[in-house]
C-alpha cells in the first residue's frame, strides 16, 4: 500500500474539482455515473472519488482529467480509472460497462488528508463471477474485487511509464 498525505491546498483543489463534477451531474448531464441515485451520498461520492484520483495522479506523476464532464476519457494519465471509498476495509468497485482493458486502482479516503493508494488490477481480471454481488441491495449489482486480490502500485506505475513511452513514439526520431 503506498500512502500519501496531501496538503491542505491539494485537498482544497481536488474537493473543488469534485464538487464541479457534482454540479456538472446535477444540473447539465441530469445523469450520475452507473446510476447511482442522486439523493444519496453523492456529494461524499464525487470529492472522494476526485482526491482519489489527484492522489493516484500525483503517485504516476501524470496528468489528471480534471474536466467536470469526465466521463469519456480515463481519469488518470489517459490510462487509469480510479475507485475511492471513505471505507478502509472497502472493496474496488467494477461494472459490467467499464473498460475491459483498463487498469483500476483503488483509494482509500477514510483518513483524510491521509489517502492510502491500496492496488490496482486490470478490469476484466477483477469481473469474476465470485466478486459479483448486489452489495448494498440497491439493484445495482457490481464486481467488489477484495483488496488483497489487488496488485502493488509500483507495479502499475512501470507500467504506466511504458505505456507512456510507446505513446510519446518511444524514442524514435
Amino acid at each position: 500500500m503506498t500512502t500519501f498525505k496531501l496538503s491542505r491546498f491539494e485537498i482544497e483543489f481536488a474537493s473543488y474539482v469534485g464538487t464541479q463534477r457534482l454540479a456538472e451531474r446535477m444540473f447539465v448531464s441530469g445523469k450520475h455515473a452507473h446510476g447511482a441515485d442522486g439523493s444519496k451520498g453523492l456529494f461524499d461520492t464525487n470529492l472522494s472519488g476526485a482526491i482519489g484520483e489527484y492522489a493516484v495522479c500525483k503517485y504516476l506523476d501524470c496528468n489528471w482529467s480534471q474536466q467536470p464532464d469526465n466521463m469519456k476519457v480515463p481519469d488518470v494519465g489517459g490510462m487509469v480509472e480510479v475507485r475511492s471509498t471513505p471505507h478502509s476495509d472497502g472493496l474496488l468497485r467494477l461494472h459490467n460497462k467499464d473498460p475491459d482493458q483498463l487498469p483500476f486502482a483503488l483509494a482509500l479516503t477514510h483518513e483524510l488528508p491521509i489517502v492510502h493508494l491500496v492496488g490496482w488490477i486490470i478490469c476484466k481480471d477483477g469481473k469474476l463471477p465470485e466478486y459479483f454481488s448486489d452489495r448494498w441491495n440497491n439493484k445495482r449489482p457490481a464486481y467488489w474485487v477484495p483488496q488483497d486480490k489487488l496488485m502493488p502500485m509500483h507495479h502499475l506505475k512501470t507500467r504506466y511509464r511504458e505505456w507512456w513511452y510507446r505513446k510519446s513514439g518511444g524514442g524514435q526520431e
